[in-house]
C-alpha cells in the first residue's frame, strides 16, 4: 500500500470538494482556507495514512532518512522517524498547487470576468456559488 504525498494531496483535494459540495468552511479568503483548513486536511490525511510501520519506514527511506531536530521530545527512535515522516509529508503537501487544481477543476462556473488563475477571486467566487446553491 504504501505512503505517497500524491495519495495524501488527493485526500486534500477530496476534502476540499467536500467543502464545496456541502458549503462547508468556505467564507474564508483563498490565503486562510489554504493556511488554515486545508492544513488540517493535510494533517488528517498523514495521520490516516500513517498506520503501518513498514509504510513508515519505507517513507522514511523514500525521504532520505530525514532527521529530526531532537530525540529529547521523542520516547523512541520509531517516534523520531515518524514525526520525520509526518513533517516531510507535511513539507510535500503543496496547498496552493492543490488549491490551484480545485479551482481548475471547477474553471466552468466561473465568470468571463475570473480567470481560473486569480486564485483568490475564483475561490471567493466558488465559496459564494456554494453557499448561494444550498
Amino acid at each position: 500500500m504504501g505512503i505517497s504525498i500524491d495519495d495524501i494531496n488527493a485526500a486534500i483535494l477530496e476534502s476540499v470538494e467536500w467543502d464545496f459540495q456541502n458549503a462547508q468552511s468556505m467564507n474564508l479568503g483563498a490565503d486562510d482556507y489554504a493556511n488554515g483548513t486545508m492544513q488540517d486536511y493535510a494533517h488528517e490525511a498523514i495521520d490516516r495514512a500513517m498506520i503501518y510501520t513498514s509504510d513508515i519506514l519505507e517513507a522514511w527511506e523514500r525521504y532520505g532518512r530525514p532527521d529530526v531536530e531532537s530525540m529529547g521530545e521523542h520516547d523512541s527512535i520509531m517516534s523520531a522517524i515518524m514525526w520525520a515522516v509526518y513533517e516531510a509529508l507535511r513539507e510535500d503537501a503543496d496547498m496552493g498547487t492543490i488549491l490551484e487544481v480545485w479551482i481548475e477543476s471547477h474553471a466552468e462556473l466561473l465568470p468571463a470576468d475570473i480567470a481560473s488563475d486569480d486564485v483568490e477571486k475564483a475561490f471567493a467566487f466558488l465559496a459564494e456559488y456554494a453557499r448561494s446553491e444550498r
